[in-house]
């Protein structure tokens, strides 16, 4: 296993601390924080990427989850995760 793919896992694994925690705000940014160069998989950072878009939506006064979704979406689209960019893009609109 490489060290990048111990970086994503961490942050995995400290954003879901954080949601567990309902500490929802901090849980996004360290999903936004996986990324080409700490993870092993393109799965990896739209399971990241989504995940933070999910909370966002469902949490986060909805400027915040804009902004996500203005970060999150461009990263999905880029690494082929069109489904999941177009989902958070409804998402937001229902939002809004």
């Amino acid at each position: 296993m490489n060290t990048g793919s111990n970086d994503s896992k961490a942050l995995m694994n400290q954003a879901r601390q954080w949601e567990e925690a309902k500490e929802y705000e901090r849980a996004v940014e360290c999903y936004l924080r996986v990324n080409k160069s700490n993870a092993d998989s393109v799965k990896t950072m739209a399971t990241a990427w989504s995940k933070a878009a999910e909370l966002a939506i469902k949490f986060l006064d909805s400027d915040k989850a804009i902004d996500v979704a203005t970060t999150a979406g461009p990263l999905l689209v880029e690494v082929g995760a069109h489904n999941a960019a177009a989902q958070l893009y409804m998402g937001v609109e229902m939002i809004r």
